[in-house]
């Protein structure tokens, strides 16, 4: 099952990744990004690369949870 990974080292806070996939990400009470579960569905790895590609810091990694 495909996860998001995030680099809060270089993530700038601008919300594009929870403003355009909600269904994936929310936004902690420091407007920082997180998952809003652990892992995804298969069918939603092409919106979890979408915001990883439209990072404009590249901050955010798909992975597979093995």
């Amino acid at each position: 099952m495909p996860r998001v990974e995030i680099n809060y080292e270089t993530c700038l806070k601008t919300g594009q990744c929870y403003y355009l996939h909600p269904e994936i990400f929310r936004a902690r009470d420091d407007d920082f990004p997180e998952p809003v579960k652990p892992a995804f569905d298969e069918q939603l790895r092409e919106a979890m690369e979408d915001a990883a590609e439209l990072c404009p810091t590249s901050s955010l990694l798909v992975a597979n949870d093995d």
